[in-house]
């Protein structure tokens, strides 16, 4: 039950991480987009969407871990 508790609370560590770097990259491009070049650019906003979806998916990884630790404490 403790390393659940521990993996969950890694999970959505990394998935704020994973947001906030996405961010970052997101913001990059809108205030120096005019000084890449096109493949750059696609490179930035695969990554950024990359690792959203990655983000996405850890979150619904620990949420379901998570119901699944409150139903076994509750039996």
């Amino acid at each position: 039950m403790k390393q659940l508790k521990q993996k969950i609370v890694d999970y959505q560590n990394f998935a704020t991480i994973l947001i906030a770097v996405s961010s970052f990259f997101y913001l990059g491009i809108l205030f120096t987009g005019m000084d890449k070049s096109p493949s750059q650019i696609n490179l930035l906003l695969s990554t950024t969407y990359f690792f959203i979806q990655l983000a996405f998916t850890l979150r619904l990884c620990s949420l379901k871990w998570l119901k699944e630790l409150e139903k076994n404490e509750e039996q």
